[in-house]
């Protein structure tokens, strides 16, 4: 009993096996020769062991042993990876091969994304670092500028609103600068009252530890000793008693 195949087909089934996308397929019988092959000139004419690349030949002996297995051999393309398995009771070898390329591309593509993926992050971290140094470096810089006008006696400027209202250390510093400020101006409202010959000023005084307030309640207590004592010593004097003395105990 035998069987006839028609080689046109089995070109056509070899053809139609792909891996990749150059990757390609052939079949050669118990001696080496080609029965289909992507290059269809090889069919029946060239064998395995004389190919015409040197590198594909010297497996043939591997290819032709009857076990699977798999090699590497270069063409023009470069490096590729040959995978042969034996067809049972053909005496036949399948053979199929891909670029070393090819098997790469999806290992390099993953590299490019992961770097690309790192590079974003590197951006967004350092856009996200560098927002975060600016808001605390420039309040304290504008902290600073505040605190070098007050040094020279400048208490107008204020604290922007932002900082002030920040849960942070900042913002406390801003704030503790904003009610020092005002604290001073305050108080520098009620010298120019005094200035101007007002001694009925209200100085409030923060705390036990607020000399300054407490310096200003008695020079107003003073200037109001010296105004009773020096409209005693004039009205005396205009009555005739020249005699009469302020009393110094009451200042220092």
């Amino acid at each position: 009993v035998t069987g006839d195949i028609d080689l046109s087909n089995l070109q056509q089934m070899i053809n139609e096996i792909k891996v990749g996308e150059t990757g390609r397929a052939f079949l050669v019988d118990r001696d080496g020769l080609y029965i289909a092959d992507a290059d269809a000139a090889k069919a029946m004419s060239v064998n395995l062991r004389d190919d015409p690349n040197a590198s594909l030949a010297a497996l043939s002996e591997s290819i032709l042993s009857g076990e699977a297995g798999s090699g590497v051999f270069t063409d023009a393309a470069g490096q590729n990876n040959i995978y042969y398995a034996p067809i049972p009771a053909t005496g036949w070898t399948l053979a199929i091969m891909e670029p070393q390329s090819e098997l790469n591309a999806p290992i390099m593509m993953l590299i490019f994304q992961l770097i690309g993926l790192f590079l974003l992050t590197l951006i967004v971290l350092s856009f996200i670092i560098i927002k975060q140094v600016k808001g605390v470096v420039n309040p304290i810089v504008l902290i600073t500028d505040l605190f070098q006008k007050a040094e020279l006696g400048d208490f107008d400027s204020q604290i922007p609103a932002d900082i002030v209202s920040r849960q942070d250390e900042l913002g406390q510093l801003g704030l503790s600068f904003q009610k020092l400020s005002e604290n001073i101006q305050e108080n520098i409202a009620t010298l120019e009252q005094i200035s101007l010959g007002n001694l009925n000023v209200t100085v409030d005084v923060k705390s036990d530890k607020d000399i300054q307030s407490k310096s200003l309640i008695e020079v107003v207590d003073n200037l109001k000793n010296l105004e009773t004592e020096i409209n005693m010593l004039t009205h005396s004097a205009a009555d005739g008693h020249l005699s009469i003395r302020g009393d110094a105990n009451k200042f220092q």
